[in-house]
C-alpha cells in the first residue's frame, strides 16, 4: 500500500475508480445483441452510407480510435464519423459512449468525456474547443443539438459560447453535462 503525505491519493483513487466504472460499465450493462439491433435497426449505419460519407473531402482524415466504440450502439452514418473526427481532430476526449434511453436514441446520440474524475471544472478547455468544433461543423454532421456545461444549444442556431446556451437544470457535475458534451443527430 502507498502512504501519503497530504498528496491527495484519496481523491487520485476516486478518480481511478470513478474512470473504471465507466468504461466497465459500456460493455456490462450492455443489453443482448439482439436487442440493440432491434432498436437500432432503422438508424444502423450501411457500408454504403459510411463508404459515401468517407470520400467527402471533409471527412479525409478522421480515422477509427480505440476512445470510440463505433459498432457498440449501431450508430449511423453521421454519428460514426462525428465520433472519428472528434477523436481525430480536437484533443481532450477521453470516451465517447452511449447508453440505451439516451435522447434522441442510442444510435444517434453519445456522450464525449472530457474528464473521467466527475469534475466540474477539469477538461473545460478541451470541451470548449469539442463545442465550437460542434457548433461549426453542424450541418456537416448532421447534429440535432449539443449539450454542454448545463446549456442546450440547437443546431438552428448560430454558433455561440457555451456561456449563452439555454441553461437547463440542477444536478451533478455529470448530470448537469460539466465532464461532457451530449452530441445528438438528425
Amino acid at each position: 500500500m502507498i502512504k501519503s503525505k497530504k498528496s491527495g491519493f484519496g481523491q487520485a483513487l476516486v478518480a481511478v475508480l470513478i474512470a473504471t466504472a465507466l468504461l466497465l460499465t459500456t460493455d456490462l450493462v450492455r443489453p443482448s445483441q439482439s436487442s440493440v439491433e432491434a432498436q437500432a435497426a432503422p438508424a444502423t449505419a450501411s457500408a454504403k452510407s459510411l463508404g459515401q460519407l468517407k470520400k467527402r473531402k471533409f471527412y479525409k482524415g478522421c480515422k477509427k480510435s480505440g476512445k470510440f466504440r463505433e459498432y457498440q450502439f449501431g450508430w449511423n452514418a453521421n454519428a460514426k464519423m462525428t465520433g472519428r473526427c472528434l477523436t481525430s481532430r480536437v484533443k481532450g476526449v477521453r470516451l465517447i459512449s452511449s447508453y440505451n434511453g439516451h435522447h434522441p436514441s442510442a444510435s444517434r446520440a453519445f456522450d464525449v468525456m472530457v474528464n473521467l474524475q466527475g469534475s466540474c471544472t477539469a477538461g473545460r478547455k478541451a470541451g470548449n474547443k469539442l463545442a465550437w468544433y460542434l457548433m461549426k461543423n453542424a450541418r456537416k454532421h448532421n447534429i440535432y443539438y449539443i449539450v454542454w456545461r448545463n446549456g442546450y444549444w440547437n443546431a438552428n442556431s448560430k454558433p455561440t459560447s457555451p456561456r449563452n446556451f439555454r441553461q437547463q437544470g440542477g444536478g451533478s457535475c455529470t448530470s448537469k453535462h460539466y465532464d461532457h458534451i451530449h452530441v445528438a443527430f438528425r
